[in-house]
């Protein structure tokens, strides 16, 4: 029984890891910086005329290999914005 329950419980660890990976050395740095500009971004956003965030958090930060398709989901978004905002005026 002792030796199901372990290797149960590492086939859910085996499972886990695949499904939400760790997060590389870059990624952290970066985050650990974000945190201390969160409140210079709340800031800066309150001063702006006209704000964009592109849905880009499912790509990860150095994924250079992406690039092409980080812009083109930076580009539609960009151009439904601004189609919104040209509907208010």
């Amino acid at each position: 029984m002792a030796v199901q329950a372990g290797l149960r419980a590492n086939i859910i660890e085996v499972l886990h890891a695949r499904t939400h990976p760790s997060p590389g050395i870059a990624d952290i740095l970066y985050r650990a910086g974000h945190i201390g500009g969160l409140n210079q971004r709340g800031r800066t956003i309150a001063q702006a005329d006209l704000y964009m965030e592109p849905p880009v958090r499912e790509f990860a930060m150095m994924a250079y290999r992406r690039a092409e398709e980080i812009a083109e989901v930076g580009y539609q978004y960009a151009m439904k914005q601004i189609e919104k905002w040209k509907l208010q005026e």
